[in-house]
């Protein structure tokens, strides 16, 4: 006869967010990833994994699951821990972290964080007006992509109004120093000198 592993805290095919702690008491070995897992340990790392359960008489039993990261923006709107939502706002903070503690995970939990092709540090500030794609890279091929929006933050300046000359401000970035040559505001069809006053 034989008697199948029993386990807890995860099932075949399922996805968890930012942790799980798994526990079979009944294996004479576990192995996550092809490595010794302790029994009753928990997993952070970000990505698709593989536990296997050794038993007696060559007994092995495998289940595969997904450990997807948790994370939200600092900004003026935050963005939900599924990902997949686009997000408006005039600066952005990315925290990846442990829902269960709520310590931020570093780097050794995931293999790499991008913006736009770019390498991102966890839980550092963004602050670049544009389309962009947050890509999340976690081990065993596992990818996240988020779509979000970074728009301007722009003061005394509103729809329909009249002045003889005002002087909008315009955040662009988090030192307004507007040095990218691919990125410009333009009035009337002509590109715009920040923190100038308009008086035409």
């Amino acid at each position: 006869f034989t008697k199948e592993a029993v386990f807890s805290g995860v099932e075949e095919g399922k996805e968890y967010s930012s942790y799980t702690v798994i526990t079979c008491n009944n294996a004479k070995k576990l192995e996550l990833n092809g490595s010794t897992f302790s029994n009753s340990s928990s997993i952070l790392t970000i990505g698709n994994h593989t536990l296997t359960a050794y038993g007696e008489g060559d007994y092995v039993k495998e289940v595969q699951f997904t450990i997807k990261p948790y994370f939200y923006t600092s900004g003026s709107t935050y963005m939900s821990a599924n990902g997949g939502e686009k997000v408006c706002t005039s600066g952005a903070r990315f925290r990846i972290y442990n829902s269960y503690n709520g310590n931020t995970l570093n780097s050794s939990y995931y293999e790499k964080i991008q913006i736009d092709g770019e390498d991102y540090v966890n839980d550092t500030s963004y602050y670049y007006v544009g389309n962009h794609t947050l890509t999340i890279y976690g081990v065993n091929g596992y990818v996240l992509e988020v779509e979000f929006v970074l728009t301007p933050s722009v003061s005394n300046l509103s729809v329909g109004k009249e002045s003889t000359a005002f002087k909008p401000t315009i955040y662009l970035s988090n030192t307004n120093d507007f040095t990218d040559e691919t990125r410009y505001v333009l009035l009337d069809g002509k590109e715009y000198e920040l923190n100038t006053t308009i008086a035409e």
